[in-house]
């Protein structure tokens, strides 16, 4: 479920990821959710949500990536605050405020996000600005990102964050990545 004040989207894909910030000592874990295209007034609609860190693990935290289940976040400011949390596309990126939002395991065993905040998409008096938005949807487990490191380095230091997933090493655009085995 992905819907803006009363306009119901459907999702067309959510998907995680992951990197680590060896300066901080953290797993930073990024979302991105795509809806299908709507027409609204003969005005495509492209809806975008996105945030490079929307969660942050701490080393040991975890065992596997489903672990991230029960983490939850929140905010109130959007990007005048400094930190950016996450943005939403329409027509052009604006960012997410007085929100919050969980991960959880559904009924299958899915990792889900549950995310409710505040958007401003500027169309028309009826939707301005303060919009609520609600989402509710499985997420798949893209990987962890490793800049241009080599395998060993790569499963190594992800060791430090997931003991217990199989990750298979692929370059994608000359970056590493270790993508899970298992799909969610």
């Amino acid at each position: 479920m992905f819907k803006i004040e009363d306009i119901d989207l459907e999702i067309n894909s959510a998907a995680i990821e992951a990197f680590i910030n060896d300066d901080e000592n953290i797993m930073e874990w990024g979302i991105e959710i795509n809806a299908h295209s709507i027409n609204r007034d003969d005005i495509k609609w492209k809806v975008k949500l996105s945030a490079e860190s929307l969660l942050k693990t701490k080393e040991n935290q975890l065992s596997t990536w489903k672990d991230i289940a029960g983490l939850d976040f929140h905010w109130t400011e959007g990007i005048e605050d400094e930190n950016e949390h996450a943005l939403m596309y329409i027509f052009q990126h604006e960012p997410i405020y007085n929100s919050k939002g969980i991960f959880y395991l559904n009924d299958e065993g899915k990792v889900c996000i549950k995310w409710n905040g505040k958007c401003d998409i500027y169309w028309n008096t009826n939707y301005d600005k303060g919009l609520d938005f609600i989402i509710d949807t499985p997420v798949e487990f893209k990987g962890v990102w490793f800049g241009k490191e080599i395998e060993p380095i790569c499963k190594k230091s992800l060791s430090a964050y997931i003991t217990h997933d199989s990750f298979n090493y692929v370059t994608e655009r000359n970056v590493s990545l270790l993508k899970p085995t298992q799909k969610n």
